[in-house]
């Protein structure tokens, strides 16, 4: 007498598991999804063909936390592909290798996978004095007809844009000045991609300048060429009307606050 049992046996599986995190924060983020790719062909020990090279194997969400897992995938090479992004951020450019073993009592740590938010610095100082910042100037920023807002530069002379949306163009311009600055009329446009980026980059620094009107003055000795001081100076506009008397002290003075004219 002969008994014949039969046990079925299937092949091991295992998930991804991945974990997304502000690079800045350190904090999780939600709200994105990851194709889980086959690195190579993924065979069974019967030679079965399991999924093919570039054959998504599952699709990772991302929830609390920015943790997120795969449904079990046959034991192979695969990579990690960003599919969609989360809002404010900007995409993930380069694919994480992931190798799928046996289960083992003890879970493997997830793949931490690091993002930037998108961001626009503005950064508003002297045309001529670079290192002079303008500190309470008003821009009006408007994103592709959306409403414009106002915003102010800091005592940096800083305007930090987040929450950035993707695939738009931010219209950055001048309303208010500072002292004797002149206003800078040029609509400044950055535009931001899909992906979230700017020109390839997360963050973005518009560096922009508002020139003064610097006339510089002094009276000069014809054969010593040295300056002349106790002199009476005046200066009138291209209508005779006076804007300013002084009288020389031997160092030039420097008028910055005329108006554009003659």
């Amino acid at each position: 007498l002969s008994l014949e049992v039969k046990i079925p046996v299937y092949p091991s599986r295992n998930t991804v598991r991945i974990s997304l995190k502000d690079e800045d924060t350190g904090l999780g983020v939600t709200g994105g999804t990851f194709n889980v790719i086959a690195a190579e062909n993924i065979f069974t020990a019967d030679g079965t063909i399991r999924y093919k090279a570039g054959e998504v194997a599952s699709v990772i969400t991302l929830v609390k936390n920015g943790n997120g897992e795969s449904e079990p995938v046959y034991l192979g090479k695969y990579l990690i592909r960003e599919q969609q992004i989360p809002e404010y951020y900007a995409s993930v450019t380069e694919d994480v290798e992931a190798v799928v073993g046996k289960k083992t009592e003890k879970e493997s740590a997830p793949h931490s996978i690091k993002c930037e938010k998108t961001r626009i610095t503005i950064q508003l100082t002297d045309e001529l004095h670079q290192e002079e910042a303008l500190e309470g100037v008003s821009y009006e920023i408007d994103c592709d007809g959306q409403g414009a807002k106002t915003y102010t530069t800091d005592q940096n002379g800083s305007i930090l844009l987040e929450n950035v949306n993707k695939g738009v163009t931010y219209h950055i311009k001048q309303t208010t000045k500072t002292g004797d600055h002149l206003l800078d009329g040029t609509v400044h446009d950055v535009a931001v991609d899909e992906g979230g980026r700017i020109k390839s980059e997360a963050n973005a620094n518009v560096h922009l300048t508002n020139r003064m009107i610097r006339v510089t003055i002094g009276l000069t000795d014809m054969l010593l060429k040295s300056q002349v001081a106790d002199v009476n100076l005046a200066i009138n506009d291209e209508n005779g009307n006076l804007i300013k008397t002084w009288t020389t002290s031997g160092t030039p003075v420097t008028l910055t606050d005329l108006v554009p004219g003659n």
